[in-house]
This record gives structure tokens, sequence and C-alpha cells, in this order.
């Protein structure tokens, strides 16, 4: 179990301030490789806006994700956002790769690296088109640190359980709890947080 910052709410009574420890447990121990066949990336992961981290973590007290509508997502994330546009524009980066590997396998026909590339990135342009048709969002728990600028969230699916991880760059920062928007074309089993990391 890991204890970080608090969330604030206001006490109906008082209407002050309370300060409301958020405990997440961390599920490191079965956390997927992206490098395994069975796992998949999840393109979009959005943050939610520190104003609206408390509101997201009542939202979240009765279980790891909720369904949320692409209105809550906005508000939660403090800005409009189109989902399908960026998953659209990742799958036209994978579909320019698949055509850049095309080239080498012509110039190369022996190579099999670079047609098992191509072939790859063509799946990858393939699946991000494919999802941008039934992409939902879901506000889920995560772990981040506080401070750390150059970090950003990123997600794995494996047999329909999410797992969402933090990474940056440098040492010395807090780990606190925070929640991020993921954009799945299909409702996840488990949402699972994992403890963050940095590199120096």
């Amino acid at each position: 179990m890991l204890s970080a910052c608090a969330a604030k709410t206001t006490s109906a009574a008082t209407q002050c301030p309370v300060n409301e420890p958020v405990r997440w447990k961390v599920d490191d121990a079965d956390r997927p490789s992206y490098l395994d066949a069975d796992v998949e990336e999840i393109a979009v992961v959005e943050r939610i806006s520190y104003d609206q981290q408390a509101q997201a973590f009542r939202m979240l007290e009765s279980g790891s994700f909720v369904r949320v509508t692409n209105a809550k997502a906005e508000e939660l994330m403090g800005h409009a956002f189109s989902a399908r546009s960026a998953i659209l524009k990742q799958a036209e980066y994978h579909a320019e790769r698949a055509a850049f590997f095309a080239e080498l396998c012509l110039e190369n026909p022996k190579d099999t690296s670079h047609r098992d590339a191509r072939d790859e990135e063509q799946a990858s342009a393939r699946r991000l088109r494919s999802q941008s048709r039934h992409l939902k969002p879901y506000l889920m728990r995560a772990i981040g640190l506080a401070g750390c600028g150059t970090g950003s969230f990123s997600a794995l699916r494996h047999h329909d359980d999410i797992w969402v991880s933090f990474g940056g760059i440098g040492s010395g920062f807090t780990p606190e709890p925070q929640a991020v928007i993921v954009y799945l074309d299909r409702p996840p089993r488990a949402a699972h947080v994992t403890t963050p990391g940095t590199c120096l």
C-alpha cells in the first residue's frame, strides 16, 4: 500500500477543507512488459488537471476505474480534446514508418528485419484506425511524481487488464496519487497502479 499526498475535500458540516489520505495499491508483481507479444500499448492517456484531482479521487473511491462521458473527461482534463484525432495522428505516424520500411525492403529484399518492421507498423496503423471508431474515456488511478515536469503517463493492456505507469527524467521526486483519463475501444477488466520510475 502506498500512501502519498492527500486529496482536499469539503466537509458538509463545516464547509472547511479536510485532508483525506488516498491509498492506492501498487500492483507491480504481475506487470507485463510492452515487448511481450500479447501486450498492447494504449495510444491515448491524458492527465487530469490538478484542480480536478480531488473530484477524480472521489469518483474513484469505489473502484480502480470509472467510465465517464466525453464532456466529463474534458472537464476533468481542463480542456477540449478529441481522442479520435489524437489516435488517427498516431496511426498516420505508423503508416509513414511502414512506407519507410517498405522502401528498405525494395532496396534490400533479403533483409527480413525490414519486412518484419514494415508488417508491424502496418498492423499498428490498422489497429489504431479500427480503435478510433470506438474510443471511450475511462478515469483511472495512477501514481505520478510530484514536480517531475519531464514525466508522462502511459498504459499497457494485457488480457483486458490495464496497467497505468509513470516515467520521467530526474531524481528526488515524491510519489503522489494522481488520476488519468485513458481512452479505450472496449471496457477494461481491471486497472492496476504501478510504481512511478525515473532515469537520470
